[in-house]
């Protein structure tokens, strides 16, 4: 019985141990299956990150790669349409350039073929006793009329002229132009208004002048500036900057025919007139002495002791020496090949204090092949107004187009 008992007990403990061992196993495979699931769960969860990371960073990459792709685009397009720009450019300049060309080549030979022409006629003309050439000659001047795209003021209006004579800038230069010329209405009007061949560029063109002293020579022996410049009024703002005491002397360079001078003169002011053009220094003589001037005006000439006597329009009228008080120079410089050279002696000329007042319109456009420019208004040749006044000058103002320098150091 007793052993009954032990067995029994000993079958219960092992059933007991055997369930609970199965129990700790079951729990093991649960808890080992719950750690999968975890572990399962986790992976996801990693890997949604993941790819949400991923397509994040595709999407960040493609963005990227999308503006940059813009930005090499525009880069692209801006350079392209420069290097569009820069052509389209030089084909302008060089059809321009072109263009300038031919018409130079076209006005050379217009101008050989009428030269021969009249050549031919006149030398037939020459051996027939009972023929003249005054025609031929009129005809040939005929062809040197002032272009209408030349640039500057051509005919002018008889009406519109007579009115200007009678304005009190001009100071009566019609009418005293017209009793030292002896002409007749008719002849004195025609070259007054510059019709035809008394127009001042027809005569540069005829006379075609193809060096520096033969542009010099042009102006010193015009007759159609002589008229030109009549109808060239006193511009009293700028004039009042030098009719004052402090500023005496004045010099005028290139006085034409003197309407300035006379302006300063009558206004007790001592006063320079200089000019190179020999008709219009005689007509200045003569408005000079018509209205009993002679103490107030001194008359410069492009020669003189210290120049041995030779054509020399820079140190003929300019003493080099700072004894002006002033210059006045309108209309002139544009005039003269290097223009920088004379401007420099004025500035040598004038004291320290003393002022330029100057206009000048250059022509804004340069010869074509670097010729010589031989223009009626030449460029400024690269030299700007400044510049070539140098440090010793200042712009003091502007009025209305007229630029007043002043000498501030020697």
């Amino acid at each position: 019985m007793g052993w009954f008992v032990l067995i029994l007990f000993l079958s219960i403990m092992g059933m007991f141990l055997i369930k609970t061992n199965t129990d700790k196993v079951k729990t093991t495979q649960e808890k080992e299956e719950a750690m999968h699931e975890a572990i399962k769960n986790v992976k996801e969860v990693a890997n949604e990150k993941q790819q949400v990371a991923i397509e994040e960073s595709i999407k960040a990459v493609k963005e990227s790669a999308r503006k940059e792709k813009e930005v090499a685009i525009e880069a692209a397009v801006k350079a392209a349409k420069e290097v569009a720009n820069e052509k389209q450019q030089v084909a302008i300049e060089e059809s321009i350039k072109a263009v300038k060309e031919s018409a130079r080549k076209e006005k050379e030979v217009a101008i050989e073929a009428a030269v021969k022409a009249v050549r031919e006629e006149m030398l037939t003309n020459a051996n027939d006793s009972t023929s003249t050439t005054t025609l031929n000659v009129e005809a040939c001047r005929d062809m040197f009329k002032a272009q209408p795209n030349s640039g500057s003021v051509g005919e002018l209006d008889l009406q519109e002229t007579l009115q200007m004579c009678k304005q009190s800038q001009f100071l009566n230069a019609c009418d005293d132009l017209k009793k030292f010329t002896g002409l007749t209405d008719d002849e004195f009007y025609q070259r007054l208004t510059r019709k035809g061949r008394f127009h001042f560029e027809g005569e540069h063109l005829f006379w075609n002048p193809s060096s520096v002293t033969e542009l010099a020579w042009f102006y010193a022996t015009s007759i159609d500036y002589l008229f030109s410049n009549a109808i060239h009024g006193v511009h009293e703002a700028p004039m009042k900057e030098v009719a004052l005491k402090q500023y005496e002397p004045v010099l005028e360079y290139s006085s034409g025919i003197g309407n300035n001078v006379l302006y300063l003169a009558k206004k007790g002011i001592k006063v320079q007139y200089f000019g190179i053009g020999m008709a219009e220094y005689a007509f200045a003589q003569y408005r000079v002495w018509k209205y009993s001037l002679e103490d107030m005006v001194e008359f410069k000439k492009p020669f003189s002791a210290k120049t041995g006597y030779t054509f020399d329009p820079i140190h003929g009228p300019l003493p080099l020496d700072s004894s002006l008080g002033s210059i006045v120079a309108f209309d002139v410089l544009e005039h003269i090949p290097k223009y920088h050279v004379v401007v420099e002696a004025m500035v040598k000329s004038i004291r320290v204090g003393g002022i330029i007042v100057e206009n000048s319109p250059f022509a804004p456009d340069e010869v074509e092949d670097e010729k010589e420019d031989l223009r009626v208004h030449v460029s400024n040749g690269g030299i700007t107004m400044t510049e070539a006044m140098g440090p010793k000058m200042r712009m003091l103002r502007n009025i209305h187009g007229y630029s007043v320098w002043e000498k501030i150091s020697e």
